[in-house]
């Protein structure tokens, strides 16, 4: 018997993965004016490279939404340095993101792929909310903490599907696994 996860459909009708990317380690002590403007530090920049020799490895990502957040797009940036991303949609609303707007906006996207870039608690709690208990060690690990620089992929069966403990893990990878 095959596995939901098992089934792959291009389309309007394909079952979606939602990858959800925490920033990577920002620099405290950088200069910058606002919380908004601050930059990631030397260990955020090589965790990002990271993450983006990995995501090389893995199926194309369709669409990236994004926080507009110098910290999130030196991120991006990196990442897009080592893997093909599409255009990134820079997304006001997630800087400061309810759970709420992060559900929201996913579900509008008919893609098999969406990758979501922003910060935390917001995507710890999301992560954490959607993923299904499966009592794997990835699953415990993404409950008790969401490093900078993580990733997250979780799959529904339709971007209509998500909700809280609908998503199955695939994978939580954090930059030190890298």
């Amino acid at each position: 018997m095959r596995r939901w996860s098992d089934w792959r459909k291009r389309g309007a009708d394909a079952i979606p993965d939602l990858l959800l990317l925490r920033h990577a380690k920002s620099d405290w002590h950088a200069d910058y004016g606002r919380d908004f403007d601050r930059p990631l530090n030397a260990r955020g920049r090589k965790a990002a490279e990271a993450m983006g020799k990995f995501l090389a490895k893995q199926p194309a990502i369709d669409r990236v939404l994004a926080s507009p957040a110098r910290r999130v797009a030196e991120t991006l940036d990196r990442v897009g340095a080592h893997c093909d991303l599409p255009e990134i949609e820079w997304v006001e609303s997630l800087y400061g993101a309810s759970q709420g707007t992060v559900v929201d906006l996913a579900r509008r996207c008919l893609v098999e792929r969406l990758l979501v870039a922003g910060h935390n608690p917001v995507t710890h709690m999301v992560a954490a909310t959607l993923t299904r208990p499966d009592g794997s060690e990835d699953w415990h690990m993404l409950q008790r903490k969401y490093p900078t620089g993580a990733l997250v992929e979780l799959r529904f069966m339709s971007w209509d599907d998500i909700g809280a403990g609908n998503g199955e893990l695939l994978r939580f990878v954090r930059p030190r696994d890298l």
